[in-house]
């Protein structure tokens, strides 16, 4: 009996050892818990009760982590990596012990291969990452943030934060001992723990994560006023996408409905800052929200700095405000294009398909119209040798590309009466008109195109520098195109008298545009034209590589008349450079206002007001001018709906959810039945059912959500407001159903609308509505592609 007592007790202490033992393991892992399904902001990492069905997996949330060989002791088992993965095979007392994560030795919570796993240990849940998901929000979406300031301690300790270009830095664990990559500011982060102080975030690039390959998603950790939340999807941003233009009155009519909730008082400061990109959404929009007081809360990323007092040397020794700057920037995207056009006797034969060549032009105009306000005119010129008129005739710009073709036409006929005499024409009086259509409108983008034949009446050098000059005060470029050529020398007066024209007005505009310019090669005084491209036919100015400024005459043999495609050829190659020389005035002039520029820090009021009292010398030493700092809002429920167009709703998506909301709409259509049957409609309701009760997850039964209306089904499901008002929106879900609740016309109708706007979200989200933040895709859909 006493040998049995002892067997007894000494089994216990082995079975207790071995309970103790880092290496012991069950036959099972720990299954996840519920509330880490889907975490937010607020879960706690001790909240485990309750329990799914899914093996638990966690993640080493920093670098020099180490496990031990029992729960709360010091003697270290194991060296752990960063975000590297394991199961969860027990818990106690706020330590969980790890197995070494490897795909497919678990099925559902058996180990599948015992012998084969690899105990690691015991270590503190507060040093792992428990759960796979970045921080939702209220709405079960992903909570997108952004790097931008939400504190006083970028603005204090900007070295700490940030490089000396644009990036804040990531931090191995949550102490910031070491660095261990950047990122860009303001591109999208998720969030996935915040640190026991809570003043560090860990951050990363996936909303959700792969066991496998966690480490490639998740960057570190980075400082909590460094990046801040910025919503899940839904947004208010401009009606007027690609339209600079009028960024100025919807920032204002935004910032007369805003009431900032960290401010003493005060308003907001929204803006569409020229400084950003102006191709990707994320910061010329707000995220929305509803708040207890029924107005909407928002978000919005205000300038740290007050710009307007900058400045930046220009390479002509002289200074370019920030004022001046923004004036140009607004100003360079008016392009106003006119057409000087030979209507004298030389050209009787011409004139009328000339006018259908400049009808086809069109086309190449439209394809470099999208971020431009483009306007046309025309003159034309015309000698009264051989014609029952002469003199000079011109209709004003006009934004309307019918005006002007309608105008050429009717001159078609006055040139088409004309005798077949060949005779110089008035061509600097032709030019000298175009050029009044200008108006006081230097700092546009002003092009001419001359189109003629013959040379001008005047063949002295004073009248070429005359015109010259004033097409060089007008801030304009040339093309001039020959249209036909012979061996009389009033033809070779054209191609002449047109390329000195070109070449004197290039020095002249180039010494102009030196006052915008801040780098490149501009101590030349000439304006080489490009001797490869030179030929026979044509001569081009080097633009951009010899000439500051971009301009061309083209003609063609003798006895030959230029072919539609070649003059195509060049009216496309001067939009073309006109379009670069846009885009690279603003790129220079952005990139210096944006570093440099600063003779002083004046940092704006309301970023004052958050840092109660700040020191005198607060953002001082920030890296550059482009900094903006978070700021949130109300603003009335109504704001976009009383905008009068100026606003809309977007959705801002990742490719998860993007494909979510894709899937969704194909459920809504019912493309997952058959269209034929008699019971379509009946399963359609359904679908709707299942779309929010099984693929959302919404708390609502399924007699609520076919109480709801197809409008409110609709913002539910998609988080998009319907825009407009149509006949079905008011009808309810369970009406899809019935032929008497809602006729097999109106039914057809809803279902072709579905289809439309699905077609139409697919295609702009592959065409356009797309950008790229920390190297991820985002996707863009509006309420514009709703109509």
């Amino acid at each position: 009996m006493k040998n049995i007592l002892s067997f007894v007790f000494l089994t216990c202490i082995v079975i207790a050892a071995r309970a103790q033992s880092p290496v012991s393991l069950g036959k099972t892992v720990v299954t996840l818990p519920k509330a880490f399904e889907k975490p937010d902001e607020r879960t706690s990492i001790y909240n485990t009760d309750d329990r799914t069905s899914l093996p638990w997996i966690v993640f080493s949330d920093r670098a020099e982590n180490y496990t031990y060989t029992s729960p709360g002791g010091t003697l270290v088992m194991k060296k752990i990596s960063f975000m590297e993965p394991f199961y969860v095979s027990e818990q106690k007392n706020g330590f969980i012990k790890l197995i070494k994560y490897q795909a497919g030795m678990v099925q559902g919570k058996k180990l599948t291969n015992k012998k084969g796993s690899q105990s690691y240990g015991w270590i503190s849940i507060s040093k792992v990452l428990p759960w796979q998901s970045a921080f939702t929000s209220t709405n079960g979406y992903p909570e997108k943030y952004i790097t931008i300031i939400s504190g006083a301690g970028p603005l204090t300790m900007p070295d700490y934060y940030y490089d000396k270009t644009d990036s804040a830095y990531i931090f191995a664990g949550p102490d910031q001992s070491q660095k261990k990559t950047k990122v860009a500011l303001h591109n999208v982060v998720y969030v996935y723990k915040k640190s026991d102080d809570g003043k560090k975030v860990l951050v990363g690039s996936d909303p959700q994560l792969i066991a496998d390959n966690a480490a490639g998603s998740v960057y570190g950790w980075i400082a909590a006023d460094a990046v801040h939340s910025w919503g899940d999807r839904l947004y208010i941003g401009s009606a007027r996408e690609n339209q600079p233009l009028i960024n100025d009155s919807i920032a204002r009519y935004i910032n007369s409905s805003l009431k900032t909730n960290n401010s003493k008082g005060g308003t907001g400061y929204f803006a569409f800052d020229p400084l950003l990109a102006d191709n990707a959404p994320l910061l010329l929009s707000m995220p929305v929200s509803s708040s207890a007081s029924g107005n909407l809360s928002l978000g919005f990323a205000t300038d740290v700095y007050d710009k307007s007092h900058n400045s930046v040397l220009n390479i002509k020794g002289g200074h370019l405000a920030y004022k001046d700057y923004l004036k140009i920037r607004n100003n360079v995207h008016h392009v106003n294009i006119v057409f000087v056009v030979d209507g004298g006797s030389p050209m009787r034969n011409y004139f009328s398909g000339i006018t259908s060549t400049i009808q086809s032009f069109e086309d190449i105009f439209d394809a470099h119209a999208r971020s431009n306000q483009v306007r046309y005119g025309a003159v034309v010129y015309r000698n009264a040798s051989g014609c029952q008129t002469g003199g000079i005739q011109s209709t004003p710009l006009s934004a309307d590309y019918r005006n002007l073709v309608k105008y050429l036409e009717s001159q078609s006929t006055v040139t088409g009466n004309c005798a077949p005499v060949i005779s110089s024409q008035p061509v600097f009086d032709g030019i000298r008109t175009g050029l009044s259509l200008f108006g006081n409108h230097p700092d546009e983008t002003n092009l001419v195109i001359l189109i003629g034949a013959t040379g001008a009446l005047d063949r002295n050098s004073v009248g070429v520098n005359t015109v010259a000059s004033q097409i060089a005060a007008a801030n304009a470029r040339l093309l001039a195109i020959q249209v036909f050529s012979d061996y009389n020398p009033i033809y070779n007066d054209f191609v002449i008298q047109a390329r000195q024209i070109v070449s004197q007005s290039a020095v002249k505009l180039a010494d102009y545009k030196k006052q915008r310019m801040v780098n490149g090669e501009g101590l030349t005084n000439v304006q080489q034209f490009n001797t490869s491209l030179s030929d026979s036919v044509s001569f081009y100015l080097d633009y951009p590589k010899k000439s500051l400024i971009q301009g061309a005459v083209v003609f063609p043999p003798k006895r030959v008349v230029k072919s539609n495609q070649a003059m195509s050829l060049a009216v496309e190659r001067l939009m073309r450079e006109t379009d670069y020389d846009i885009r690279n005035q603003i790129h220079t002039l952005d990139s210096a206002f944006r570093l440099t520029g600063r003779e002083k820090r004046y940092v704006q009021p309301l970023v004052m007001q958050q840092q109660g009292q700040p020191s005198t010398d607060l953002g001082n030493n920030m890296p550059h001018n482009a900094f903006k700092y978070y700021l949130s809002a109300e603003a009335p429920r109504n704001l976009v709906n009383e905008s009068k167009g100026q606003l809309q709703y977007l959705l801002i998506l990742n490719e998860q959810d993007y494909k979510q909301l894709t899937d969704l709409l194909s459920l809504m259509i019912g493309e997952n039945l058959q269209r034929d049957a008699s019971d379509y409609r009946s399963k359609l309701v359904d679908n709707y059912v299942d779309i929010a009760a099984k693929h959302l997850g919404l708390n609502l039964s399924g007699g609520d959500i076919k109480d709801m209306t197809l409008a409110d089904y609709f913002l539910r499901v998609t988080s998009l407001p319907l825009p407009g008002k149509k006949d079905f929106y008011n009808k309810k879900v369970n009406d899809l159903k019935h032929n008497d609740d809602m006729p097999q016309a109106q039914f057809e109708a809803y279902i072709q609308y579905l289809i439309h706007i699905s077609d139409v979200i697919k295609q702009a989200a592959i065409t356009n509505q797309h950008f790229t933040s920390n190297g991820k895709t985002y996707y863009y859909i509006t309420q514009a592609n709703l109509q």
